[in-house]
């Protein structure tokens, strides 16, 4: 398997090193909107068998939208190993593997924020999320993962991390859009286990990786002059019709405004009905009211 990935890497940048020899296929006018990158990458990992000592080699390839100015969304994959050697290591709780080689793979969707980007040079930072999958291994190519006395007691992990990878990079194109790139970053894995050691180490910190990408960008498919005129005018005919549509609105609103306005001063004001007036009780007169007393009961 590793044989043909490399006779497939051979024959491609062999194919693209007589392309960018090559005259200019594409109209002058039209720029690539969509390119792919295929490489390898310098990978070096930090944990605590190793500070970024030992590098190794990994594969990689990039879809990229590059239709945009400022920013640019791009979905990448790639896998390789990563080794180490320290035997001094040691651990005062138990026997931690001082070797390991672990193979991966990940897949991450990316955003690119262009910081330079002229019609044939772009330089841009980059940050990602994403996953990998890892199988750390000893010296003799057996699974760690299934062997719990190199760890600490009843300490198990998954071999599924996930990713924030973060790169700085640039690229250079070609006259007929071909291109080379180069980029610098780290994985930010978020696992302390790719050399199988966690709790016989230093928990606190997370194991990751250095990757120095070297790419030859292919383009996919270009935004040609028509297709480019063919979308202006879509967008220019979406935008009339909802100006339109704005304007039949306003004058629908305006033209109820003037009726309601208008039923409003020729319509009569109502005469008020007076209110009844309640009578006022007078009060009774209190000399009116007071009986002259009786004498003897008769007069």
């Amino acid at each position: 398997m590793r044989c043909l990935l490399l006779l497939i890497l051979i024959y491609w940048l062999g194919n693209t090193a007589a392309c960018a020899q090559a005259p200019a296929v594409p109209p002058a006018q039209s720029q690539p909107i969509a390119m792919m990158a295929l490489g390898t990458s310098m990978i070096a990992y930090n944990g605590e068998l190793s500070q970024y000592n030992t590098f190794s080699a990994m594969f990689h390839g990039k879809l990229i939208q590059t239709r945009n100015r400022w920013l640019n969304p791009a979905v990448e994959f790639g896998g390789g190993k990563l080794t180490a050697n320290n035997v001094r290591y040691t651990s005062e709780t138990g026997t931690p593997n001082r070797s390991f080689n672990t193979s991966f793979f990940h897949l991450s969707a990316q955003l690119q924020l262009n910081l330079i980007k002229k019609p044939h040079q772009c330089l841009y930072l980059s940050q990602g999320i994403g996953m990998m999958r890892f199988s750390p291994q000893d010296d003799r190519n057996n699974a760690l993962l299934k062997r719990p006395e190199t760890r600490a007691n009843e300490e198990t992990y998954s071999n599924f991390a996930l990713l924030l990878p973060t790169a700085i990079g640039g690229t250079y194109q070609f006259p007929n859009h071909w291109g080379i790139g180069m980029e610098v970053g780290l994985l930010n894995t978020r696992t302390d286990y790719l050399d199988n050691i966690s709790l016989l180490g230093d928990p606190s910190t997370k194991d990751n990786v250095l990757r120095i990408q070297f790419a030859v960008i292919a383009p996919l498919s270009y935004d040609l002059p028509e297709r480019n005129a063919e979308r202006k005018e879509r967008l220019a005919k979406r935008r009339e019709e909802i100006r339109l549509k704005n304007q039949r609105e306003k004058e629908e609103f305006e033209r109820l405004k003037k009726a309601k306005s208008k039923t409003n001063t020729t319509q009569k004001p109502t005469q008020k009905v007076p209110a009844k007036k309640k009578p006022i009780k007078k009060a009774p007169n209190k000399t009116q009211q007071r009986k002259k007393p009786k004498l003897f009961g008769i007069f």
